[in-house]
């Protein structure tokens, strides 16, 4: 199945809107299987390190400290999307 999202309108088939059938029963998915839309905010885990980062086809993984971007220098094997805000501060 190809085409544009509908959601996020990235055109790939590893777009993070799709349904995510490899996804780990505890939430993660391996970058080997599925790679989140590009410039989307996900939490990553590299080397058993756990963070909120970036990625972009062309740059790779990225995360922003201070308004400034830093490369991901260990190879980021999973990820996840980040979490719903809590209900009291979901407008309504």
């Amino acid at each position: 199945m190809s085409g544009e999202c509908s959601k996020c309108n990235e055109h790939t088939l590893e777009c993070m809107c799709k349904p995510y059938s490899r996804r780990q029963e505890n939430g993660w998915i391996r970058t080997k299987d599925i790679l989140p839309c590009v410039g989307t905010r996900v939490l990553f885990c590299c080397e058993q390190e756990v963070d909120i980062g970036y990625f972009f086809e062309e740059l790779g993984w990225k995360f922003l400290d201070g308004g400034d971007w830093f490369e991901i220098k260990n190879p980021v094997t999973h990820w996840m999307p980040l979490p719903e805000p809590p209900a009291e501060f979901v407008e309504e």
